[in-house]
């Protein structure tokens, strides 16, 4: 498609504007929605949209749930034209340096709300109850159990992004836990992303509204 005739469309619809030109950074739809302060139903008609017309692209494509989106370079061009319209900052549209050979599946994954607040409580070697004091310091209306913590300790080990390490000695019986470089990597994503602390999603259905783009 030819640019003219895409950016005539896109400044046709000022929420097509919006989702595209918050997107500086890989993020979910309930991201986008918390960053952009509009209702996730819309948020994912805006992309499909953008999808459609090969403004914006999936990242895990074969995601069913928490899916992550990123600008084409047909959509960068786009958005710096708003921006210059708009007396914007001009953005730098480059993946982060960090997520080089990032599993943006797993990415999308730990964006579920529990499952990011422990990965960001995680500093050093530390246990489950640790983990559940630090994060919900962080974040005060976190609802997350002792039982829910252990679950998503369990799931990280198995997706390789904790191992356990062993004790170093009788006295201290209770499993210690590092993140591994997959983790360090995923946990540095997550703290660097647009509204970082409360930008997650809520619960496993809230993105598993919207279908796949054509």
């Amino acid at each position: 498609m030819r640019f003219d005739e895409v950016y005539l469309w896109l400044k046709q619809g000022e929420r097509r504007q919006q989702v595209l030109l918050a997107i500086h950074y890989p993020l979910t739809v309930g991201q986008l929605a918390r960053h952009t302060g509009l209702n996730p139903d819309c948020c994912g008609l805006a992309l499909a949209e953008l999808g459609i017309y090969r403004l914006v692209r999936c990242l895990n494509e074969h995601a069913q749930r928490s899916r992550v989106y990123w600008v084409t370079p047909l959509g960068e061009d786009c958005a710096t034209e708003l921006r210059k319209e708009r007396g914007m900052p001009l953005h730098d549209y480059h993946l982060p340096e960090l997520s080089r050979g990032t599993d943006w599946s797993l990415y999308g994954w730990v964006c579920f709300r529990h499952r990011a607040a422990v990965l960001k409580a995680f500093q050093g070697v530390s246990t489950p109850s640790r983990v559940r004091r630090v994060a919900r310091r962080d974040d005060p209306d976190l609802r997350m159990s002792a039982s829910n913590t252990r679950e998503v300790v369990r799931l990280f080990l198995r997706k390789g992004i904790l191992k356990r390490i062993d004790p170093p000695s009788r006295r201290h019986r209770r499993p210690q836990y590092q993140l591994t470089e997959t983790g360090r990597c995923l946990r540095e994503l997550l703290i660097h992303a647009p509204l970082s602390t409360h930008s997650f999603t809520d619960s496993p259905q809230e993105e598993g509204l919207f279908p796949r783009e054509p």
